[in-house]
């Protein structure tokens, strides 16, 4: 299959455009946005976006500052989340035609389920088998829903209680799980076992008896028996929860 061009990963909202258009108007826009002006007309905060795209709090702050250029998957999540297009994001602030919100994009909804972790004893070895403990029975809070889920009625979300996985996945972190998503050899997984320890790592392998992970930071990687797991579900992402509430009141 041929890789797509740039115009191609563009919305059809800004498609006309064409893409090595579109793409010098990126690499001209050094400050002045409307992102910050469309974020405060939707009530959110820069944890919110960060929860909501799956960027960090401090990167969406430089985005804001002109200090960091978009490109085009950034802007495509921004613009999915503040009911705008791509294009929309590239305009000044001071410009006199601010864009309009669409009222019929994706409506962040803060129903996600964020499950409570109970901390194993991990040997820093990655051998050790007592990982932490999922408590599966009701969630502990609510997270907004990143528009990646919408519909997806079974995802949910987790804290990370330890460092195996670090920096990658950090203590304090809040994971993102898509049970609908299927698997693949390199992408990040979770598994839930019988009796329901969480165990996150890069997926290397699995078939019919086993399924194989590496710690990310790690060279050795751990086999578990499929006959003890209850599940393999991706991870789609990850929210520095800590710095996020630091952050909320800007």
């Amino acid at each position: 299959m041929a890789r797509p061009s740039k115009n191609e990963k563009l919305s059809p909202l800004t498609s006309g455009l064409g893409g090595g258009r579109f793409a010098e108007l990126i690499a001209k826009k050094s400050n002045s946005y409307t992102l910050r002006s469309l974020r405060k007309s939707k009530g959110y905060t820069l944890a919110d976006v960060a929860a909501l795209t799956g960027l960090s709090p401090s990167y969406v702050s430089r985005l804001e500052a002109g200090d960091r250029r978009y490109n085009s998957d950034v802007l495509a999540k921004l613009a999915a989340v503040l009911g705008c297009s791509e294009y929309d994001l590239l305009k000044k602030s001071d410009d006199n035609t601010m864009p309009v919100v669409k009222e019929t994009t994706y409506v962040p909804q803060k129903d996600l389920p964020v499950y409570r972790m109970v901390a194993g004893s991990v040997i820093p070895n990655g051998k050790e088998t007592d990982y932490p403990m999922g408590d599966f029975e009701a969630p502990e809070s609510r997270i907004f829903r990143l528009p990646q889920l919408v519909g997806i009625k079974s995802a949910f979300a987790f804290h990370i209680v330890d460092n195996i996985n670090a920096p990658k996945y950090r203590r304090g972190d809040i994971v993102f799980v898509n049970t609908d998503k299927p698997i693949a050899r390199g992408c990040p997984v979770a598994l839930i076992t019988l009796n329901h320890q969480v165990v996150i790592g890069e997926l290397i392998n699995w078939n019919d008896e086993a399924v194989e992970v590496c710690h990310f930071g790690r060279t050795n990687s751990v086999t578990f028996a499929k006959k003890s797991l209850q599940a393999t579900y991706a991870i789609i992402g990850s929210f520095d929860y800590y710095q996020g509430n630091q952050e909320s009141g800007r």
